[in-house]
């Protein structure tokens, strides 16, 4: 008798367990599974476009992935500090100063790369007059390494610099006599031109073939289901990436 009843009482805890269990699996909606998180891509697209227009455009294009857009390199870098992505979407140039791989890149009419041009006021510059000078530009890397960048784009061994966050911010650096010239995309150029009555020469540059925007995957396993999201992209949204194609 004694041995039945404890038998009793060490089963007890275990039969309220499974009928605990029993009545959860009963009332769960039948259906409803747990989403697992859309795997995160971040991206910094240089350009005039208000970077919460351009998100909620790769949000609506891109509807598996949670996209998160940045206007600021820095902000991009801290951001992959903080949390890793699964990708990361930015200028090739900018992807390699972070320490990563392009591993997609952006094509545009058949070329990985497109031009920069040096704009001045009044009368032709040869590009490598502005050593010493001071060229405005978009501000795509660090400090030091943008001071490299525009040395590189104009051929001079060194180079002053002033950076701004949005192209159109170039042309009051021409205005006020802030810098010599600016450089940018050609494709960019007419954002400066097109919004002043100065005398505005554009000059190509010799060493100015930039690659384009490009991708790095820091989840290798999400570089699939990334890919095929990309490909939904429309000509209006690869062409604001200033891409037409990905290689």
């Amino acid at each position: 008798m004694g041995d039945k009843l404890l038998s009793r009482r060490a089963f007890a805890p275990v039969l309220a367990s499974t009928l605990v269990v029993l009545a959860e699996t009963i009332m769960r909606p039948i259906g409803v599974v747990r989403a697992e998180p859309l795997p995160l891509l971040y991206a910094f697209v240089p350009g005039d476009q208000k970077t919460r227009t351009m998100q909620k455009r790769l949000q609506a294009a891109m509807p598996t992935l949670h996209i998160q857009v940045f206007g600021k390199e820095r902000d991009l870098r801290r951001a992959i500090v903080e949390l890793t992505p699964a990708a990361v979407m930015a200028p090739a140039l900018v992807l390699e100063s972070l320490g990563m791989e392009p591993a997609v890149r952006g094509v545009r009419r058949g070329k990985m790369d497109e031009p920069y041009v040096l704009i001045s006021v009044g009368h032709s510059v040869s590009p490598d007059e502005m050593q010493g000078e001071i060229v405005g530009a978009l501000g795509l890397l660090r400090r030091g390494e943008m001071k490299v960048f525009c040395a590189r784009l104009l051929g001079t061994g060194q180079q002053r610099i002033k950076t701004v966050t949005k192209f159109a911010d170039l042309l009051p650096l021409l205005q006020f006599k802030s810098a010599r010239g600016v450089v940018l995309p050609a494709r960019f150029s007419n954002v400066v031109t097109g919004r002043s009555r100065l005398h505005l020469v554009v000059h190509e540059l010799p060493h100015g073939r930039v690659a384009l925007t490009s991708l790095a995957f820091s989840r290798s396993n999400y570089q699939k289901m990334v890919m095929m999201a990309l490909n939904n992209l429309d000509d209006s949204l690869k062409n604001s990436l200033g891409v037409d194609a990905w290689k």
